[in-house]
Protein backbone atom coordinates (compact mmCIF):
# COMPACT_ATOMS: atom_id res chain seq x y z
CA UNK A 1 0.00 0.00 0.00
CA UNK A 2 1.22 3.48 -0.84
CA UNK A 3 2.03 6.05 1.82
CA UNK A 4 -0.94 8.45 1.76
CA UNK A 5 0.81 10.91 4.07
CA UNK A 6 2.55 12.21 0.95
CA UNK A 7 0.07 14.34 -0.92
CA UNK A 8 -0.13 13.41 -4.59
CA UNK A 9 0.17 16.16 -7.14
CA UNK A 10 -3.23 17.51 -8.00
CA UNK A 11 -4.67 19.72 -10.67
CA UNK A 12 -7.23 22.38 -10.02
CA UNK A 13 -10.18 23.73 -11.92
CA UNK A 14 -13.45 25.55 -11.48
CA UNK A 15 -17.03 25.45 -12.61
CA UNK A 16 -19.88 27.98 -12.45
CA UNK A 17 -22.93 27.15 -10.30
CA UNK A 18 -26.51 28.06 -11.22
CA UNK A 19 -26.37 31.33 -9.24
CA UNK A 20 -23.09 32.46 -10.80
CA UNK A 21 -20.85 31.19 -8.01
CA UNK A 22 -17.45 30.00 -9.18
CA UNK A 23 -16.66 26.69 -7.50
CA UNK A 24 -12.96 25.90 -7.29
CA UNK A 25 -11.90 22.28 -6.88
CA UNK A 26 -8.87 20.03 -6.65
CA UNK A 27 -8.61 16.89 -8.77
CA UNK A 28 -6.45 13.83 -8.22
CA UNK A 29 -6.46 10.22 -9.42
CA UNK A 30 -7.96 8.11 -12.14
CA UNK A 31 -11.14 6.11 -12.46
CA UNK A 32 -14.83 6.89 -11.88
CA UNK A 33 -15.57 10.36 -10.49
CA UNK A 34 -15.98 10.84 -6.74
CA UNK A 35 -16.75 14.21 -5.13
CA UNK A 36 -15.71 14.77 -1.50
CA UNK A 37 -17.80 17.47 0.24
CA UNK A 38 -16.19 18.93 3.35
CA UNK A 39 -17.97 20.41 6.34
CA UNK A 40 -18.34 24.04 7.38
CA UNK A 41 -15.21 25.90 8.34
CA UNK A 42 -13.11 23.50 6.25
CA UNK A 43 -11.58 23.67 2.82
CA UNK A 44 -10.32 21.25 0.18
CA UNK A 45 -7.00 20.64 1.94
CA UNK A 46 -8.90 19.03 4.85
CA UNK A 47 -9.90 16.11 2.62
CA UNK A 48 -6.73 15.77 0.52
CA UNK A 49 -5.32 12.89 2.57
CA UNK A 50 -8.54 10.95 1.92
CA UNK A 51 -8.43 11.96 -1.75
CA UNK A 52 -4.87 10.65 -2.01
CA UNK A 53 -5.87 7.36 -0.36
CA UNK A 54 -8.53 6.91 -3.07
CA UNK A 55 -6.68 8.17 -6.12
CA UNK A 56 -5.85 4.71 -7.50
CA UNK A 57 -9.54 3.77 -7.66
CA UNK A 58 -11.29 7.09 -8.37
CA UNK A 59 -10.81 10.44 -9.98
CA UNK A 60 -11.41 12.47 -6.84
CA UNK A 61 -12.77 16.02 -6.94
CA UNK A 62 -12.60 18.13 -3.78
CA UNK A 63 -14.46 21.46 -3.96
CA UNK A 64 -13.10 24.30 -1.88
CA UNK A 65 -15.39 26.09 0.59
CA UNK A 66 -13.92 29.50 -0.17
CA UNK A 67 -16.45 29.88 -2.99
CA UNK A 68 -19.00 30.94 -0.38
CA UNK A 69 -17.26 34.32 -0.14
CA UNK A 70 -17.63 34.75 -3.90
CA UNK A 71 -21.35 33.92 -4.02
CA UNK A 72 -23.04 36.76 -5.96
CA UNK A 73 -26.29 36.56 -3.97
CA UNK A 74 -25.37 35.71 -0.40
CA UNK A 75 -29.02 36.23 0.66
CA UNK A 76 -29.90 32.91 -0.96
CA UNK A 77 -27.15 30.87 0.65
CA UNK A 78 -28.22 27.59 2.25
CA UNK A 79 -28.78 23.92 1.48
CA UNK A 80 -30.38 24.66 -1.88
CA UNK A 81 -27.44 26.78 -3.02
CA UNK A 82 -24.97 24.18 -1.77
CA UNK A 83 -26.90 21.45 -3.62
CA UNK A 84 -26.76 23.55 -6.80
CA UNK A 85 -23.01 23.92 -6.32
CA UNK A 86 -22.67 20.15 -5.98
CA UNK A 87 -24.89 19.64 -9.04
CA UNK A 88 -22.67 21.92 -11.13
CA UNK A 89 -19.58 19.97 -10.08
CA UNK A 90 -21.23 16.58 -10.69
CA UNK A 91 -22.37 17.58 -14.17
CA UNK A 92 -19.02 19.19 -15.03
CA UNK A 93 -17.00 16.16 -13.94
CA UNK A 94 -19.46 13.38 -14.79
CA UNK A 95 -19.12 12.08 -11.22
CA UNK A 96 -21.75 9.74 -9.73
CA UNK A 97 -20.18 9.02 -6.33
CA UNK A 98 -20.35 11.47 -3.42
CA UNK A 99 -18.89 11.53 0.09
CA UNK A 100 -20.01 14.12 2.65
CA UNK A 101 -18.31 15.02 5.94
CA UNK A 102 -20.11 16.78 8.81
CA UNK A 103 -22.32 19.57 7.42
CA UNK A 104 -21.19 18.44 3.96
CA UNK A 105 -23.09 15.23 4.70
CA UNK A 106 -26.28 17.28 5.09
CA UNK A 107 -25.60 19.00 1.77
CA UNK A 108 -25.19 15.58 0.15
CA UNK A 109 -28.44 14.30 1.69
CA UNK A 110 -30.32 17.34 0.42
CA UNK A 111 -28.76 16.98 -3.02
CA UNK A 112 -29.70 13.29 -3.17
CA UNK A 113 -33.37 14.32 -3.12
CA UNK A 114 -33.16 16.04 -6.47
CA UNK A 115 -29.94 15.04 -8.21
CA UNK A 116 -30.45 11.77 -10.05
CA UNK A 117 -26.79 11.78 -11.05
CA UNK A 118 -25.78 10.68 -7.53
CA UNK A 119 -25.49 6.91 -7.80
CA UNK A 120 -23.86 6.20 -4.44
CA UNK A 121 -23.63 8.33 -1.35
CA UNK A 122 -21.42 7.92 1.71
CA UNK A 123 -21.84 10.12 4.78
CA UNK A 124 -19.57 10.61 7.77
CA UNK A 125 -20.55 12.35 11.00
CA UNK A 126 -23.53 14.41 9.88
CA UNK A 127 -24.34 16.94 12.63
CA UNK A 128 -26.68 15.56 15.24
CA UNK A 129 -29.53 17.46 16.81
CA UNK A 130 -29.22 17.81 20.57
CA UNK A 131 -32.43 18.94 22.26
CA UNK A 132 -33.79 19.94 18.83
CA UNK A 133 -30.88 22.32 18.18
CA UNK A 134 -30.89 21.28 14.51
CA UNK A 135 -34.16 21.13 12.57
CA UNK A 136 -34.90 17.56 11.49
CA UNK A 137 -38.45 17.97 10.18
CA UNK A 138 -37.11 17.46 6.66
CA UNK A 139 -36.14 13.83 7.40
CA UNK A 140 -39.68 12.49 6.93
CA UNK A 141 -39.92 14.25 3.54
CA UNK A 142 -36.51 12.89 2.64
CA UNK A 143 -37.56 9.31 3.40
CA UNK A 144 -40.71 9.72 1.30
CA UNK A 145 -39.11 11.52 -1.65
CA UNK A 146 -35.90 9.55 -2.04
CA UNK A 147 -37.44 6.52 -3.82
CA UNK A 148 -39.33 8.85 -6.19
CA UNK A 149 -36.20 10.92 -6.86
CA UNK A 150 -34.28 7.77 -7.75
CA UNK A 151 -36.98 6.74 -10.22
CA UNK A 152 -37.02 10.20 -11.86
CA UNK A 153 -40.56 10.98 -10.69
CA UNK A 154 -41.33 14.38 -9.05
Amino acid sequence: MEDVSVTAAYSSGSVMSADGTRIGYRQVGRGPGLVLVHGGGQAAQNLMQLACALWNEFTVFVPDGVHVVERPTRDHYGLTAESQDLDALLVHTGSEFVFGLSSGALVCLDAALSLCQIRQLALYEPPLSVDHSTPVDWLARFDLRLPRARSGRP
